[in-house]
């Protein structure tokens, strides 16, 4: 799925943004079981580090 590596990125570029939906919707169409459904729940993991200055 390199489109999901992108997708953070390039959200702000209209025609980048509607290319990769259309990328997206076609994964979803051609997947077995994702096709037909109205929504999908997907894992987002985010990771911040905290340093402090000496």
């Amino acid at each position: 799925m390199p489109w999901l590596a992108e997708l953070g990125e390039i959200m702000h570029q209209h025609s980048r943004r509607a290319r990769l939906l259309g990328d997206v919707e076609e994964f979803l169409g051609a997947h077995p079981d994702l096709e037909d459904r109205e929504e999908i729940a997907m894992s987002y993991i985010t990771r911040c580090t905290r340093v402090r200055r000496a």
